[in-house]
């Protein structure tokens, strides 16, 4: 079994071990995604989740299911498919998805070049891409304490990436779930700062305005596939 396989493996019995990983918390955790990625498609691509939707290591399924509550034709792929992500092709037609999703994915890969060439492949000329994946110049200090995290990535580093696999970038913008639009407006390095300096995390139950919580050192990637066709 290759090293990322084993990796994969490990990271679901860990979530499939820890008390807060039921089913109906994960659904309220992913439908705060969903809606988040709404609205950065919606800023930035002028569209929001539309038509087929592929995530990519999506663990227990969650965040399919509530993509296809909201009308979305949803596929995952991940370990459990047999499929390595660092060197293996996904079980998919060329340009079949709209959006293909990354939540903690690309850290996890020594080398995400295939990854990467292989996302591309699949989304239509027109689909988008979104990663989330920790801000190396904010997360540092703590990136290893994932002993499973291998490759940092900065806003520069994975916008640069986007581009060398064939995908535009969109927004490189902090990783606010449920946030006011505005730390996706202020200039970049502000917004990360800020982000970053938020005195409470998003999940927060201190009693306490709404503006001091989200804290982040999280980077969101969207990319666009360029192309004829658009998605949504």
């Amino acid at each position: 079994m290759s090293g990322s396989s084993q990796v994969e493996r490990y990271q679901r019995h860990l979530l499939a071990e820890r008390a807060d990983y039921d089913h109906a918390r994960q659904l309220y955790l992913k439908r705060r995604v969903y809606r988040t990625f709404d609205r950065l498609m919606r800023r930035f691509a002028g569209c929001g989740l539309s038509g087929r939707l592929l995530d990519t290591g999506g663990a227990r399924g969650e965040f399919i299911e509530v993509c296809r509550e909201a009308g979305l034709e949803a596929s995952s792929v991940g370990i459990e498919d047999g499929v390595n992500f660092e060197t293996d092709r996904l079980p998919f037609d060329d340009a079949a998805f709209d959006v293909v999703t990354s939540v903690s994915v690309i850290e996890h890969l020594r080398v995400a070049g295939t990854y990467l060439d292989e996302v591309a492949r699949v989304l239509k000329p027109g689909g988008h891409l979104i990663v989330v994946t920790p801000h190396w110049p904010y997360a540092a200090r703590t990136f290893y304490d994932a002993y499973t995290h291998v490759q940092p990535y900065s806003a520069a580093s994975l916008g640069a990436a986007f581009q060398s696999h064939g995908m535009q970038p969109l927004a490189l913008v902090p990783w606010m779930v449920e946030k006011s639009d505005l730390f996706w407006t202020l200039p970049p390095s502000v917004a990360f700062r800020v982000a970053a300096w938020l005195p409470f995390s998003g999940l927060s139950r201190a009693p306490v305005p709404g503006l001091l919580k989200g804290r982040s050192t999280t980077l969101l990637g969207l990319a666009h596939r360029p192309g004829a066709e658009t998605s949504g």
